[in-house]
């Protein structure tokens, strides 16, 4: 009787810390696993197998201890969900991750709850963009109302839920980000994209810090393209400040060559790194994260350095960026009727916004909405010129300018575009004053000259005009001439052909 009395309770035991088991798996594992070892010992099977002698027998008892356990383990309720996962928003209206993580991460993909109601909307603020903000105030640019709006601004308008898109979502659009440096009268433009990175042209000789720090800055320690579009100074002169600072994957550079200091200075850094450039074919494609771009140009030799600038188009979604360089009118003749499609929504004005760049038949190809020129402020050419000025105006081209805002950086998530400032409305034309700073620039872009444009008379002192710098020869009334201190003057061309100025103006053709 008495062990029939111990079996019952025994079981009784062992039918209530099953029980317990089953509650304690609710609340944490590690208790469901205890009970559950505790209903299996006290189970009166488990009891006479442990006293039998056989140890075979006795490890077979392990058994439904480990049957019982996977039972459970797999029966039992999702465990309570823990504070930090009882942070992460839940509104219905967006994508989100825990407020105290998106700011400690940096990360530019979801706003905290309070922004999310108050807002009434989906979208994400991207830290990114508040840098550019915070850039563009250094400069005094204050983003004031205008069609160009911040990505913040785009999200608040934006309370779809189809639209809260979360670059970490599957299937998702990394954004794209193209700066364009304030390089003073030079180019400099670093693009991102997921983590990739390519930076074309590095600004003159004294630039070189300068976009070093400015990449750094922007987190990037590492370039997948360093793209030298052609060899005058402001345009090489950083490169080799960036070449001995950043491992760089591709160097693409013109292959017209220069016997400059500057273009000396290139060829050290890269021999004292150990890296080599290649000059890309037209048609050739490359990615860069989410995005890739493609050359476009040089199509064929050129005399000429600017037209031998490497020309590239950047697609990211539908959007596109399309970037030519130095190129001038001959050179973008042939691009536009190459049949490429040159269509872009940013155009980078060509040749700093010079009158030499910009034609009327390569925009009519391209039609962008907007277009940047990047040139220093005062700079001795008159850059932006009133005629490239004109045709944008005309055209309803939105023109942002380094000159006047600094860096502008504008950013794509494969469907639109906004700006970190809003677009220049003063359409005023640069004024030429003294010299060129780069002997290297001006060997190739002769100061215009105001007054020989308009017709001075040339009969005190010379019809002709030969640059002591480069050996060129002009008309006294050509809208090119070099410096005043650079002049030679000469009553006929037949002198100054004799004198060795040979090379005739290509503009006012002597």
């Amino acid at each position: 009787m008495a062990n029939y009395a111990a079996d019952v309770l025994s079981w009784f035991v062992s039918i209530v810390t099953l029980f317990l088991t089953y509650a304690g798996f609710c609340i944490r594992p590690i208790w469901g696993v205890l009970f559950g070892c505790a209903a299996v010992i006290s189970n009166p099977i488990f009891y006479k197998i442990m006293r039998n002698k056989n140890p075979l027998l006795k490890l077979l008892s392990l058994i439904p201890a480990c049957a019982l356990t996977a039972l459970f383990l797999t029966m039992s309720p999702a465990k309570t969900v823990s504070e930090p996962a009882a942070a992460l928003l839940t509104a219905e209206d967006g994508i989100s991750v825990p407020a105290d993580t998106a700011a400690a991460a940096g990360d530019s993909v979801s706003t905290s709850a309070d922004t999310t109601a108050a807002s009434g909307g989906s979208a994400s603020a991207s830290t990114d963009t508040a840098a550019m903000i915070d850039d563009a105030d250094e400069h005094g640019i204050i983003p004031a109302a205008s069609p160009v709006s911040t990505a913040a601004d785009a999200a608040s308008r934006d309370t779809s839920a189809d639209a809260a898109v979360s670059p970490s979502e599957p299937g998702a659009q990394t954004e794209l980000d193209v700066h364009f440096i304030d390089v003073g009268q030079g180019d400099a433009t670093l693009i991102t994209c997921g983590g990739h990175s390519m930076l074309i042209d590095t600004g003159d000789n004294n630039k070189g810090t300068t976009v070093q720090l400015y990449l750094t800055k922007q987190g990037v320690d590492h370039l997948d393209y360093l793209i030298l579009t052609h060899s005058d100074a402001d345009h090489i002169g950083g490169a080799d400040v960036i070449i001995s600072k950043f491992g760089i994957d591709n160097i693409f550079f013109s292959d017209y060559e220069q016997d400059t200091k500057t273009y000396r200075e290139l060829m050290d850094a890269l021999a004292d790194k150990g890296q080599n450039y290649s000059t890309p074919a037209a048609g050739e494609s490359y990615p860069l994260g989410d995005a890739s771009f493609t050359i476009l140009g040089p199509l064929k030799s050129y005399d000429d350095p600017n037209d031998s600038s490497i020309a590239l188009i950047v697609e990211h979604g539908e959007n596109r960026f399309l970037f030519t360089g130095d190129c001038e009118e001959t050179a973008e003749a042939d691009l536009a009727a190459s049949g490429q499609n040159l269509s872009a929504d940013v155009y980078q004005a060509g040749h700093h916004g010079s009158r030499t760049a910009s034609s009327q038949r390569l925009m009519n190809a391209v039609t962008p909405s907007y277009a940047v020129i990047s040139c220093g402020e005062d700079n001795a050419y008159g850059h932006p010129h009133a005629e490239v000025l004109n045709r944008f105006r005309s055209m309803g081209i939105k023109v942002f300018r380094t000159d006047e805002q600094g860096s502008v950086v504008a950013t794509s998530d494969g469907a639109s575009i906004t700006w970190n400032c809003a677009p220049s409305e003063t359409w005023l034309a640069g004024e030429p004053k003294g010299a060129a700073a780069s002997s290297d620039v001006q060997k190739n872009d002769p100061v215009p000259n105001d007054t020989a444009a308009a017709g001075s008379d040339p009969g005190d002192s010379g019809s002709y005009i030969g640059n002591t710098n480069n050996g060129k020869l002009h008309l006294s009334t050509c809208s090119y001439l070099p410096d005043p201190k650079n002049r030679v003057y000469f009553d006929t061309r037949e002198d100054a052909v004799a004198a060795g100025y040979d090379d005739p103006c290509k503009h006012c053709n002597p």
